[in-house]
């Protein structure tokens, strides 16, 4: 996989999230196509995992509704293509056991030394594959 368009599809997803929660005009207008009360997951620095959160919530969209909000507010350059999309389903695909992994191990109720080995192990089955 190409880095390029891969940075290109998580700025043009960084950027929606951050509309999102920032204006309020764009969520009222997200919040009509998509649902009152509904979201996209806020990118948080200290969590790689946070990425991969806003990532997957945008690909669980109506690409239609989607891509209406985007014309209807003006913010084509956000529209994600046929190709991107694509790009962004398999970069997803890639991080999921990385995701669960991260998940599993970040633990605060419960002791998470013994879930290393096991994680790591697992990880290594999804690479050689």
């Amino acid at each position: 996989m190409n880095a390029a368009p891969v940075r290109l599809i998580t700025a043009k997803c960084n950027k929606l999230c951050s509309l999102v929660h920032q204006s309020a005009v764009f969520k009222d207008a997200f919040e009509a196509k998509f649902g009152t009360g509904r979201s996209l997951t806020q990118s948080n620095a200290t969590r790689w995992n946070s990425t991969f959160c806003y990532l997957q919530s945008i690909a669980n969209l109506d690409p239609v509704k989607f891509a209406t909000l985007l014309r209807e507010q003006c913010q084509p350059q956000l529209l994600l293509s046929a190709k991107e999309l694509e790009i962004l389903q398999e970069l997803l695909e890639i991080l999921q056991p990385f995701a669960e992994a991260t998940e599993l191990t970040q633990g605060d109720s419960y002791p998470t030394i013994g879930c290393i080995a096991p994680t790591v192990l697992g990880l290594d089955h999804c690479i050689m594959l």
